[in-house]
């Protein structure tokens, strides 16, 4: 099923470790316009940075999260956030560049430069908080801080 032009519900819903564990990742009918609301929002970027972006992570379901390690309260949860990546741009901090770079137009909750992928969410039902946050030696600093460990090339 198309969520958008570009991005479809089972890239949003895929795990390899769901897989592995034959755990059901398929999200209840209820997430689905958050889905769509979240794809549309990565639409957004995708053309802003105009090549493709590769969804890692998306809806998890409760075990899912829980066998990741996901927080209690994650947005993957409800279909609110994506992690992801963008090789042909050339490095997740570039990603994040652009990203933070549309925070008007793409009005997001959260988004991390987290070294191997950028986390991003959106809300649609309360006012997001557009944080802007970047984990450096497995703790968190405010605002998109670009280190040795976060190439831009």
């Amino acid at each position: 099923m198309k969520l958008s032009a570009h991005f479809t519900l089972e890239e949003m819903t895929d795990s390899l470790t769901a897989e592995r564990m034959g755990i059901d990742n398929n999200p209840p009918d209820e997430f689905l316009p958050t889905l769509k609301f979240t794809a549309r929002k990565l639409e957004l970027l995708r053309q802003r940075v105009g090549c493709p972006i590769y969804v890692l992570s998306g809806y998890r379901s409760l075990r899912l999260n829980n066998e990741v390690g996901g927080e209690p309260d994650s947005q993957h949860l409800y279909g609110e956030a994506v992690d992801m990546v963008s090789p042909d741009l050339g490095s997740n901090a570039l990603l994040a560049m652009f990203a933070l770079d549309m925070i008007d137009e793409l009005d997001f909750d959260q988004m991390i430069l987290e070294g191997s992928w950028v986390h991003i969410s959106f809300v649609s039902e309360r006012n997001p908080r557009n944080e802007v946050l970047t984990m450096i030696d497995a703790r968190y600093e405010r605002g998109l801080v670009v280190s040795s460990s976060h190439e831009l090339s």
